[in-house]
């Protein structure tokens, strides 16, 4: 029999999401995951398409401008999963946000401190006001002296409001709405063995890439920028290869993870990686420990995002 505690922290607390969505630039993904004998399973999913124009991700712009069209492509990806869900876990992507890190020889004791510096930080740093952003930090690293870092993220509330508001026109609530890069990382993590050195991951989404460095699990390098072409990929990964020599003390890394659709790419990326970072690279799908029946190869790397959110409650222990 549980403990009157235990009772109570089970009816108190809010479990997470079965269903993660994606809204990207070209389309909306969605997967629902279910757990067997500790073991993940994708058990369905669904893309849409999106008409050009109809998401163009920006830090300080409207962000949807075909709202009906998103709408139905999030209804579309509903209807393939199985059964019926009003609450789903939401990624938008990176470059609607600014991401920073800031630093502290010491660390208040209370949290609306804390929020306090860290708005003051940053406030200079993102290309709308303060005022306006929905501001989210977690613990980074801890410096060698005893500081503390934190990795911050930065979205226009309004901006928030549009993604919601097209999950709400399609029947469920965005109970959680997080940046796709974040939960790659989580995905990366959860489905591939760790390096216990660091590891970079390189994100490829629609438009746009992301560049992480995980050190013992702390996130210490999180950068991107929009793209055009491989040309713009090279430019941002011999600008992370510099910081984390440079600046991060990089020590090497133990391995490369490459997430993305590479269609679009002339099949020189991995072996760019290679050359720049000194490191072998591998498809995040490649290695996976979560159970993905029916899926073609490569599939694993387009819902990435949402997979890594409905997980991140079981990451493993650090």
């Amino acid at each position: 029999m549980s403990r009157p505690r235990e009772v109570l922290a089970r009816l108190f607390s809010t479990p997470g999401p079965a269903v993660g969505i994606e809204v990207g630039a070209t389309r909306v993904s969605a997967v629902a995951l279910a757990w067997d004998k500790g073991v993940p399973q994708i058990v369905r999913h669904a893309r849409a398409e999106l008409v050009k124009g109809a998401v163009i991700p920006s830090p300080s712009a409207v962000n949807i401008h075909d709202r009906e069209a998103v709408t139905d492509g999030i209804r579309k990806v509903l209807d393939v999963l199985p059964g019926r869900t009003t609450r789903v876990g939401l990624t938008v992507p990176d470059v609607a946000a600014k991401v920073s890190y800031v630093q502290f020889d010491k660390v208040p004791t209370r949290t609306a401190d804390l929020e306090r510096l860290i708005a003051w930080q940053v406030r200079r740093s993102v290309p709308f006001r303060i005022e306006d952003a929905q501001l989210a930090y977690t613990a980074a690293a801890r410096r060698p002296d005893g500081g503390q870092e934190f990795i911050v993220a930065l979205i226009r509330r309004d901006i928030v409001e549009e993604y919601e508001a097209v999950c709400r026109a399609a029947g469920v609530h965005a109970g959680v709405v997080d940046l796709t890069g974040f939960n790659v990382i989580n995905a990366a993590i959860t489905v591939a063995p760790m390096a216990e050195s660091d590891w970079l991951l390189v994100h490829l989404a629609e438009g746009y890439c992301t560049l992480a460095i995980v050190r013992n699990r702390d996130v210490i390098f999180f950068g991107n920028r929009p793209t055009g072409n491989m040309d713009d990929v090279a430019d941002l990964a011999h600008q992370t290869a510099m910081y984390y020599q440079d600046r991060l003390n990089g020590r090497g890394l133990a391995r490369t993870v490459l997430v993305g659709d590479l269609n679009g790419s002339d099949g020189t990326l991995p072996a760019m990686l290679e050359t720049r970072f000194g490191t072998p690279v591998e498809r995040l799908g490649a290695t996976s420990t979560i159970a993905t029946p029916g899926m073609r190869p490569g599939g694993l790397d387009l819902l990435a995002g949402p997979v890594g959110l409905l997980m991140r409650e079981h990451l493993p222990a650090a």
